[in-house]
């Protein structure tokens, strides 16, 4: 038997991994690698690291997971971004890393014309609504001018007649540009984002996060971390050591047995990596990765479990993610096996 293993019995919980892309063909994968696992343990926890992708694909994953356990910890070192945030969603709690990161989940489109560029739902929502601002902002300023110029010569009725000319011939050529279908698409899109999120909450999703991760961000790309999680998720805690040798220990055995280029994605269980007890006991358990670091890549040591967070100062004593010391165990020789 593994040291993994081991941990996993002792901790009462199947564990799984998936780095990179979200999309039909991972999501499958991933599917297929829960759905076939026989002997399963109670609880479950994904370890995930993700730049993102597709919402519905997110979707599947975790109702699959849904399905066969009743708890679930999705497990975050790095990058896990927008269908990784909807993902962790799903779950009933979370685990960070020093270098975890979620995101926003403004839905992201292709631009027209355009090849391999996307921009967010939100860009053109947010630029309707400051159009309509500044074009009702012109139309009273003027009007309120034209009624105190004239010294009461121009009744409100006329004025407001002539503020509304010119507001109209300022903002007209602009919001002639905005393209109504477009709009709607966008519009349906991010309803996406917010019927996934709320179908897939397990419970754990704080009042009136949806709506801050849907629409309150500046930017797709804008970072969640461990402190700014806490007011998104109830249950947030930091990676435990047991964790964190899991993730030292699996990610010398992707070293060693699994070269793979940079962006092939890694997906499957962790009961299937053994390595043998010399290796184990040499493995240096002060790591917290593997982590995207942004383009689908699996960093080659992840996070530092020394960095910590140092910003935090938490009244709720919540361990940081630099707590521990996770130590190998002594066991039998045994030879590796390959999953």
């Amino acid at each position: 038997m593994g040291e993994i293993k081991e941990i996993l019995d002792d901790l009462g919980s199947d564990a799984f991994y998936f780095s990179g892309g979200i999309n039909f063909h991972t999501a499958e994968a991933l599917r297929t690698t829960i759905l076939r696992k026989k002997d399963r343990r109670d609880r479950v926890s994904l370890f995930m690291s993700t730049p993102g992708g597709d919402p519905h694909a997110s979707f599947r994953m975790m109702r699959a997971l849904q399905s066969l356990y009743g708890h679930i910890t999705i497990a975050v070192s790095g990058l896990c971004k927008s269908a990784g945030t909807l993902a962790a969603i799903g779950a009933h709690e979370v685990a960070m890393g020093a270098r975890g990161e979620f995101g926003p989940l403004d839905v992201q489109l292709s631009k027209p014309d355009e090849i391999a560029l996307s921009s967010s739902g939100l860009d053109i929502m947010q630029a309707v609504s400051i159009l309509s601002n500044e074009a009702f902002d012109a139309f009273e300023e003027s009007m309120i001018k034209i009624i105190q110029r004239s010294g009461g010569g121009i009744s409100t009725k006329t004025a407001a007649e002539i503020a509304q000319g010119l507001a109209v011939g300022v903002f007209a050529p602009m919001s002639n540009k905005v393209d109504p279908e477009r709009l709607g698409e966008i519009s349906r899109a991010m309803m996406i984002a917010r019927h996934y999120g709320e179908r897939l909450n397990a419970g754990n999703l704080k009042d009136k996060a949806l709506d801050k991760l849907i629409a309150n961000y500046p930017d797709h790309g804008s970072v969640i971390d461990f402190k700014e999680a806490k007011e998104l998720f109830t249950n947030v805690r930091a990676i435990s050591k047991e964790e964190r040798r899991i993730i030292a220990l699996s990610n010398l055995f992707i070293d060693l047995y699994l070269p793979r280029e940079q962006n092939k994605e890694l997906i499957g269980d962790f009961d299937d990596i053994e390595l043998p007890e010399e290796l184990e006991e040499e493995c240096n358990a002060n790591e917290d990765g593997p982590g995207v670091q942004g383009d689908g890549a699996t960093s080659e040591t992840g996070d530092s479990a020394q960095s910590g967070h140092d910003e935090e100062d938490d009244s709720d004593n919540t361990a940081s993610p630099s707590e521990g010391d996770p130590k190998p165990r002594k066991r039998n020789s045994r030879k590796p096996k390959q999953s």
